[in-house]
């Protein structure tokens, strides 16, 4: 997974982890262009490693300033899956149902507040 590196750290991250592979895509995009920058988390069973990955990427966005679409805590998210348990083809990949009921209306109204955030 890797570590998250200091509040003033802008290069030379540990792209062989997951962590540092994040960060290293971040920077890139903060200074290349002026875009939102937005991660989502996936919808999977309960996974102590994933927790810790979601934790950590929660750290980056205090540092980095970027959006989390937090599927994986969503109880929202996880109480349509269990009403619709058609929704998804294992605990990662919605089916098209899934997609159209649950994810896409998630995506389209956290997208769209990003974008109006981003507005100048």
């Amino acid at each position: 997974m890797g570590q998250v590196t200091g509040a003033q750290q802008r290069h030379g991250f540990d792209e062989t982890t997951t962590l540092g592979a994040i960060e290293t895509i971040v920077a890139y995009v903060q200074q290349h262009w002026a875009v939102p920058i937005v991660f989502f988390t996936c919808v999977r069973k309960h996974d102590a490693n994933y927790g810790k990955l979601v934790q950590q990427l929660k750290v980056l966005q205090k540092k980095w300033h970027f959006t989390i679409i937090d599927l994986w805590q969503d109880p929202v998210v996880k109480a349509e899956n269990r009403a619709q348990p058609l929704a998804m083809v294992d605990d990662a990949h919605p089916t098209r149902l899934g997609y159209r009921n649950i994810w896409t209306p998630i995506f389209r109204q956290q997208l769209t507040d990003v974008l109006r955030q981003s507005e100048p």
